[in-house]
């Protein structure tokens, strides 16, 4: 081994771990996330403290104006002779915030996200990707100018704009794929348009926001308990955006601007998701 030919690198290996569970524990690997407490019938949110079971129920209404829910939150568990309190249901959200930072710690990202204009050279081309239509280019900002502006334009603040599409879908948590199985969870995604295409829609590359909890899907009104943690932290990326100390690309800092432009899912997802109704609705 490498060890076995140098003196100075033979010294060091009694000190490298054995187990990898130490290098997990030592290093920040898991993604930076936030828990709250779920109910499992209106899917409403409600912070989460370890060691703090209040509330016991859930008392927000059903409908707006409407009776309390009234779900129970916690439940009870018997271990080794002892009682236990444990929350019915939890979901865990990943911190946009953190997952931008990581993705900016690695060099030549902020090569790739920075002018990501590419239009075609002739209109008759067809067209391949996001970017050879015009919707970029009709993306506004706070002060509705052009989002994106053109490469040759120097930004002195070396503000780093991206563009994101939206994505939800329901999968069954079971894998069950026997007739008349209705259980279902919801995921909701964000998939940064600014990187290539070859690389845009890779695990590592896709920011996992949340999973909607339970073996059933939250109602077309539900689910924006959900949206409305995602709206809060996408209304500071565009105005006035995130800054952070240091990137890859800039040691002494960066401001990172940024928001949605479409979103890709299936019928019913698109209309839980904005609000739409369905075609025979009479609303």
């Amino acid at each position: 081994s490498v060890f076995e030919h140098s003196t100075d690198l033979n010294k060091l290996a009694p000190f490298i771990p054995h187990d990898p569970r130490t290098v997990v524990a030592r290093y920040p690997l898991d993604p930076v996330t936030t828990t709250f407490i779920c109910c499992p019938n209106c899917f409403r949110l409600f912070a989460y403290s370890p060691g703090v079971v209040e509330p016991r129920i859930c008392e927000g209404p059903l409908l707006a104006g409407g009776t309390a829910c009234g779900t129970d939150l916690w439940r009870e568990v018997w271990a080794g002779g002892e009682q236990y309190t444990f929350p019915v249901q939890k979901q865990i959200f990943q911190d946009l915030r953190h997952w931008i930072a990581r993705l900016l710690s690695r060099k030549g990202v902020e090569d790739m996200l920075e002018n990501p204009l590419r239009r075609r050279v002739h209109a008759h081309e067809p067209m391949f990707d996001f970017w050879d239509s015009l919707s970029a280019i009709r993306c506004r900002d706070s002060r509705h100018k052009s989002y994106l502006p053109s490469p040759a334009i120097a930004d002195a603040r070396h503000t780093l704009r991206l563009l994101f599409s939206f994505s939800i879908d329901g999968f069954n948590p079971f894998h069950m794929k026997e007739a008349k199985q209705t259980a279902m969870s919801t995921a909701l995604w964000l998939y940064l348009l600014n990187l290539p295409l070859h690389l845009r829609y890779r695990e590592e590359n896709a920011f996992k926001f949340t999973i909607v909890p339970g073996d059933h899907g939250p109602s077309m009104e539900n689910i924006n308990y959900t949206l409305d943690r995602l709206v809060d932290i996408l209304r500071l990326l565009f105005h006035p955006g995130i800054s952070f100390s240091r990137t890859s690309k800039y040691p002494q800092g960066r401001t990172v601007e940024g928001q949605v432009v479409y979103t890709v899912a299936d019928k019913p997802a698109v209309r839980q998701a904005l609000g739409f109704s369905a075609p025979t609705s009479e609303l």
